[in-house]
């Protein structure tokens, strides 16, 4: 029998992997439990920095990496403000120093902004026929040639690997890892977009739609704060071109703080609706400065979602591997909403699939991928970990300039993605 790969689930992580398996000529199929490629939204935009960008470089054929270049946003990267939320005062944690941070001169590849649904839209291309829709996996069976996948439509799939990228309630790794855990991290975000219009740069703080930047509101005791990112789309012809379509420029932010100042029980956030959401943002934001509130007032409908922030361990403990299956991404090292859970799929994504050409299938490739795997991925949780506490954890009065921490944690992660772990 041929030994082939049974991908369960077609995000990011899955598809990348699909991409670096067609290009080295291994045989492989992915299984997603959605109906369509685009039967939900698949958020806004995400950083592929270093360790993804070279990962992607091996995954992607010449072409596909062409593809991935253009579909790339603006991407500028310099010192991160804080905007106070009522008054729209600047802070800039680099004034009088230069505003160019330690990591714009790391070595390495340089980073991307890409969307998420253009990312998706290209990963999609070259694998038609390698995609079955539909398919919600149950579980798997080991069989003497590898190992079998069963569906909830009664079907089943039979090859040599199975590697489970389907998400935090991951099916597979409640079977392959029934005590893997994840935590509460104690703190609730609201996510969203706001197309970038004429009408809004007219109306914003300015500082705002440079880059990358914080919003600080210190009107109640525990402090809210606002990371936004402006994403702008300077390729649209050429995307045209090549059947692409293209978003309107829009600015993602996303609100973090402890969920007592949301105001709303656990049991609520099921229920809670993109216009429940958007309600509760704007209730959060009445107070904030005529010239910062806008980012919140033209919101895109139905866009705005809440989360409870959850995450695995830092320490990811060890399991008897398993020579026939195994796990990449949010399945097994899910993280906060920073981007991190992303780019971390695509280096899992890239490291399998390197041992898989160069050292092959069986228990040793398996071993060494989850070994190491657990390793970054750990490192990568208690980075994102400790960021998003002291974003979600300020009191006015005792309280860290947070464009300073997520510069810090550009920093770490860059130079944990330059290290040879």
């Amino acid at each position: 029998m041929n030994q082939s790969v049974l991908i369960i689930g077609g995000g990011i992580g899955g598809l990348t992997l699909a991409h670096g398996l067609k290009k080295h000529g291994i045989p492989f199929h992915v299984f997603e439990r959605d109906f369509t490629h685009d039967y939900r939204s698949q958020g806004y935009r995400i950083r592929v920095a270093r360790e993804a960008v070279e990962a992607l470089q091996y995954l992607l054929t010449d072409e596909y990496w062409g593809l991935f270049e253009l579909i790339n946003a603006e991407t500028n990267v310099g010192s991160i403000v804080e905007i106070d939320a009522t008054s729209a005062h600047v802070d800039d944690p680099t004034l009088g120093k230069s505003h160019a941070t330690d990591s714009d001169h790391q070595p390495g590849p340089k980073p991307y902004t890409v969307d998420r649904t253009l990312f998706r839209g290209l990963l999609l291309r070259g694998l038609e026929g390698s995609i079955t829709y539909g398919k919600t996996f149950l579980r798997y069976q080991s069989t003497k040639s590898g190992i079998t996948a069963f569906f909830s439509d009664g079907s089943s799939a039979d090859g040599t690997l199975l590697v489970g990228s389907d998400g935090k309630h991951s099916n597979v790794r409640k079977q392959a890892v029934p005590n893997h855990k994840i935590l509460d991290v104690g703190a609730h975000c609201i996510y969203g977009k706001t197309p970038l219009t004429k009408g809004l740069e007219d109306a914003m703080q300015p500082a705002a739609l440079e880059r990358m930047n914080v919003i600080k509101d210190r009107s109640r005791d525990q402090i809210l704060a606002m990371v936004l990112e402006p994403v702008r789309f300077t390729n649209r012809e050429k995307l045209r071109g090549h059947g692409f379509s293209t978003p309107q420029d829009y600015v993602y932010w996303v609100m973090v703080a402890p969920p007592v100042l949301f105001g709303m029980l656990e049991d609520e956030m099921p229920h809670f609706t993109a216009e429940d959401a958007e309600s509760l943002a704007i209730r959060l934001t009445e107070k904030w400065h005529p010239t910062v509130r806008p980012m919140v007032e033209n919101q895109q409908p139905g866009g705005t979602q809440v989360l409870s922030i959850t995450s695995c361990p830092s320490v990811l403990e060890p399991w008897t591997p398993n020579p026939s299956v195994t796990l990449l991404g949010d399945a097994i090292h899910l993280m906060g909403p920073n981007g991190s859970g992303a780019v971390t799929a695509i280096r899992d994504a890239g490291f399998l699939c390197g041992l898989l050409v160069e050292e092959g299938f069986g228990i040793e490739t398996i071993t060494k991928y989850e070994a190491v795997m657990r390793g970054y991925a750990g490192q990568t949780i208690r980075i994102s970990e400790h960021a998003l506490k002291l974003m979600a954890g300020q009191i006015r009065g005792h309280e860290t300039h947070i464009g300073q921490v997520a510069m810090d944690l550009r920093r770490a992660l860059g130079r944990l993605n330059s290290s040879n772990i």
